[in-house]
């Protein structure tokens, strides 16, 4: 077996990057100064950046100059040896001296002053190491129905940010369809195999098939067209790309022309039914599979842009068919040797996830499976290593190198969650104590929550030495840069009141730390991450910032960030009076009853009336893009209105998953989530009066009619965006939730 050498992986994603399929029609400097232009329309014009070999590819030089007094006249310089340098140097700049950032919201509307570095040259030298972005079910919850417009602004962040390898499944199904028509399907047959855009996460992952399809056509070709679109921005700024390998999953239809005796019948996922999942694969150990294997990378190499780096996981979610190690060794090298066959350097990238799922992956199986690999020829993702770190179960993946990936979001989940100083530490000691391991990931399942989290990490990755001793002296630097370069200001209190009080629960109470969007119920157990007093202690300290109108240049950060954590409050105070209610209800103290209920009614009224000022926690500005996205992409006799809200109610064909994807948004708060508990306030109220016990079974029908028919429903209001005089509106929410 090939020695491992970490540093291998970092200059293969340079040379790959350099070496791409990728005609550029400009040069490098002119795509990173492009960059620049689009996150800093105004002041781009004052950054001048260059490449030259003198500088290593980690390392960069900052140095400025003014003609005159006026932060109109500074010229900021910016020198490296790689595309990466540059966006860190530029990045190192906005953060540390001009205090902003660019977060998901994005800065392109900030007027900020540029600061003259006075004549010093600055050098920094940024961590080498792999940074991963993207989560395959990120495609589903919180990007389906992006447009290159808004892909663009995305791309930007992850270019900022510092990742250089990322995964884009996007336009995959154009290359499965191309390959089961040359083996010998219809169209009809293959278009109905695969999920509706909202659902194309599972139809990937071989956990679903056919779930609200058909597609069309036209949709798999516009999807190329993205996907051609996203990799070429983001490789020609220096980030390789992940694409999806062949991992064996076939509608059933193939089976009319190969033996039965080649293909597997993979478990039903989640206990749906055969009509939406039991998928058939390709035995990974056939020479079937790896004839098949072939012909699909020949085809990916004519559709979609690809580097040397495949995702391939065949058994994710789903138990092999034999506990023998010879048939899960066999599995994994003819996965191996397929990418090889058509790619010489290919690398194939493994979610960890799949070994932590499963209890049928103890550690001789694990071995197994990985050992046939070479060291050089594998990177394994060990998702959710913020709270279930496999590598310290496996050795470190025996000796496999693998990259520490934060989730801490599910479903995309609108709920304030995560350890700050717990995760930082725990990639900390990983880096600390594993030799294999390569790089750090961001792998939420939907984005835009407790990006404050993610910011500390990734800061962390970027800068400094890495080991345990380190971690509080990080923590305490960036703290002041995050409350600066965050909101535009010194908000140090503020911040450190939210990271030691807010963020500082443990990590596994992910799914107990909510009720509002939890369907109601007599013994709903809360497990807080946080207390009531320290949320609104530190609510009256945001009210205070905004009243004495100081909250910098980002305000529509700052009002996101007080919505998180009054919803926080919220949850905290709903669960109080829910206790409450509780035992009024079962010592048949109805006038208590009534107030609690009333109370209970008036905290997602309110929550949800805030909700509609903050777009980003708006239902009905999620429905405008999803209306636009149908609209450019010619789909209106396919209901992509009712998928994305058939997701957030009972997900599934089913309500085996109900609400995993919940989202505390405005409309949803009142029309979904309000009424559920109005009618389950409705059920105890006829109990009490009448003096007979709950009648569960009739709840659970009605309950469910309200389930059911969320993705039909057509009104919730209008998108509303954030203005001055919205802001008041919400200052004026927020302390009457505080007067309950």
């Amino acid at each position: 077996m090939t020695e491992f050498h970490p540093t291998l992986y970092i200059l293969l994603l340079v040379i790959y990057v350099e070496d791409s399929q990728v005609i550029l029609e400009i040069n490098d400097v002119d795509l990173v100064h492009q960059f620049i232009c689009r996150v800093c329309p105004v002041q781009c014009h004052q950054f001048v950046v260059s490449l030259s070999s003198v500088y290593p590819v980690n390392t960069v030089e900052l140095s400025s100059k003014s003609e005159n007094h006026g932060s109109s006249n500074v010229t900021v310089f910016i020198s490296s040896g790689s595309k990466h340098g540059l966006v860190y140097g530029f990045k190192s700049y906005l953060e540390r001296y001009c205090h902003v950032s660019y977060d998901q919201f994005g800065i392109s509307s900030v007027n900020f002053d540029m600061v003259d570095l006075n004549a010093t040259r600055l050098s920094f030298i940024t961590n080498s190491m792999t940074k991963y972005y993207g989560n395959i079910c990120q495609f589903s919850y919180s990007s389906w129905w992006w447009t290159w417009h808004r892909w663009e602004r995305h791309i930007d962040w992850i270019v900022f940010q510092g990742f250089n390898l990322a995964f884009v499944p996007t336009g995959v199904e154009l290359v499965n369809f191309n390959l089961f028509q040359k083996l010998g399907l219809s169209e009809a047959e293959i278009l109905g195999f695969f999920n509706a855009p909202a659902y194309l996460a599972w139809s990937r992952m071989g956990n679903m098939k056919g779930f609200t399809a058909p597609l069309t056509k036209t949709f798999l070709l516009n999807q190329v067209e993205l996907q051609k679109n996203i990799t070429n921005r983001l490789v020609g700024l220096g980030v390789s790309i992940t694409v999806p390998g062949f991992s064996g999953f076939v509608p059933s239809e193939l089976t009319r022309f190969y033996n039965p005796r080649f293909f597997n019948d993979v478990s039903c996922w989640l206990g749906f039914n055969s009509t939406y999942s039991c998928i058939k694969q390709i035995d990974p150990t056939s020479d079937l599979y790896v004839t098949v294997g072939q012909l699909y990378m020949k085809e990916l190499y004519q559709t979609l842009h690809h580097d040397h780096f495949y995702a391939v996981d065949m058994f994710n979610e789903n138990t092999p068919k034999s506990t023998s190690l010879d048939y899960l060794r066999g599995a994994s090298v003819n996965t191996i040797a397929v990418l090889k066959l058509a790619d010489p350097l290919a690398i194939w990238v493994l979610q960890g996830w799949t070994f932590g799922y499963d209890s049928f992956w103890i550690n001789p199986r694990i071995h197994a499976y990985l050992s046939d690999v070479d060291n050089n020829d594998i990177i394994i993702l060990d998702m959710y290593a913020e709270q279930k770190p496999m590598w310290q179960k496996t050795s470190s993946f025996f000796g496999k190198p693998f990259v520490w990936s934060l989730i801490n979001n599910f479903g995309g989940n609108t709920i304030l969650n995560g350890n700050i100083e717990k995760t930082v530490s725990g990639f900390a000691y990983a880096y600390s104590e594993s030799n294999s391991i390569i790089g750090f990931g961001f792998m939420p399942e939907g984005i835009y929550q407790n990006t404050v989290l993610f910011d500390a990490v990734m800061q962390y990755a970027t800068y400094g030495a890495i080991n345990e001793t380190s971690v509080p002296q990080f923590l305490f630097k960036w703290r002041h840069w995050v409350s600066s370069y965050r909101y535009g200001m010194n908000a140090d209190s503020i911040v450190k009141d939210v990271l030691e009080k807010l963020y500082a629960g443990s990590n596994d109470r992910y799914y107990k730390s909510c009720i509002i969007p939890h369907r109601p119920d007599l013994n709903i157990v809360l497990m807080p991450t946080s207390s009531l007093q320290d949320n609104v202690n530190i609510i009256y300290k945001f009210l205070d910032t905004i009243e004495h109108k100081e909250y910098g240049l980002f305000e529509d950060i700052f009002v996101y960030d007080l919505a998180t954590i009054v919803q926080n409050f919220a949850e905290l105070l709903f669960f109080d009076r829910y206790t409450k209610l509780v035992q009024a209800y079962k010592h048949g103290h109805i006038h208590l009853f009534i107030v609690h209920s009333q109370s209970m009614k008036k905290v997602i009224t309110l929550l949800d009336e805030m909700n509609s000022f903050v777009p980003l926690r708006s239902i009905q500005c999620y429905l405008d893009k999803v209306e636009e996205f149908t609209l450019k992409a010619n789909m209106t006799d396919i209901k992509l209105k009712h998928d994305f809200l058939l997701q957030l109610s009972i997900w599934g064909p089913d309500d085996t998953v109900l609400d995993y994807a919940f989202k505390m948004w405005s409309g949803l708060l009142n029309d979904y989530y309000g009424k559920r508990w109005d009618l389950f306030f409705h059920h105890l109220q006829e109990s009490m009066k009448k003096k007979i016990p709950f009648d569960r079974a009739k709840y659970d029908i009605e309950v469910s009619i309200i389930e059911n028919a969320l993705p039909d429903t057509q009104l919730f209001g209008r998108c509303k965006q954030s203005t001055s005089k919205n802001l008041l509106k919400i200052v004026s929410l927020v302390k009457q939730l505080l007067q309950i």
